[in-house]
């Protein structure tokens, strides 16, 4: 159960006058850890917070954003998250950049993803990070796209082909965008050569690839 917020706030100024700041700060980082080794990520995350610790907090956000609250929509919550971060954070972290350009992609704010996604591609490739730079350089091809820059999103897709690391399903998923992009730019060849590609690969047989692909060739 919980407590009404106005008590928890009581509970919480009470905390801090009888134990002081550090010792209340460690309380909470104890009680964070002890909620993620459960499991329970939002509430380790509120607690990592309250205990002033950003390292973990950006860490836990980095993983939980991208891989269950954005997957859930649940893009207020998220926002909240981000506007605990101090800039000195967020500015320097590659994936608190990548998860704050899809809260603006799914805000519908694609020139503000657009930002964003520049920032974690220029901090992923100072890092060397493949997944990282292939996952920015998608994100600013599907917000080029958003605003009718064809030309610019085919020349970001066109990088990620470029990667020789590049998984097969995620090139496949390249090569799907790729080839609607083309096509529509007039370059059929270019679209042709691509679905070959894609084709190629050995993945592309697997069903949802292969509807993909057909329907992106249009």
């Amino acid at each position: 159960y919980y407590y009404h917020h106005l008590f928890q706030d009581f509970l919480q100024n009470k905390l801090y006058q009888e134990l002081g700041r550090n010792a209340a700060d460690k309380l909470h980082l104890n009680a964070a850890m002890l909620w993620e080794d459960l499991g329970e990520n939002e509430e380790a995350m509120n607690h990592y917070l309250k205990a002033r610790d950003i390292d973990k907090t950006c860490r836990l956000l980095s993983e939980m954003g991208r891989r269950k609250l954005l997957k859930e929509d649940r893009l207020q919550l998220i926002n909240s998250y981000l506007k605990e971060i101090p800039e000195s954070y967020s500015d320097t972290n590659p994936w608190i950049q990548f998860t704050r350009a899809r809260v603006l992609e799914l805000s519908g704010k694609p020139r503000q993803a657009i930002t964003a996604y520049k920032n974690s591609y220029t901090i992923f490739k100072e890092e060397g990070f493949t997944i990282g730079i292939g996952k920015s350089l998608k994100g600013l091809a599907a917000n080029y796209f958003l605003t009718g820059d064809f030309q610019q999103a085919g020349k970001m897709l066109g990088e990620v082909l470029r990667q020789t690391e590049t998984a097969p399903r995620f090139r496949l998923d390249i090569l799907g965008y790729m080839i609607f992009i083309t096509s529509h730019l007039g370059k059929m060849k270019q679209a042709d050569a691509d679905y070959d590609q894609a084709r190629s690969i050995p993945e592309s047989n697997e069903r949802i690839f292969n509807v993909w692909l057909t329907f992106n060739q249009g």
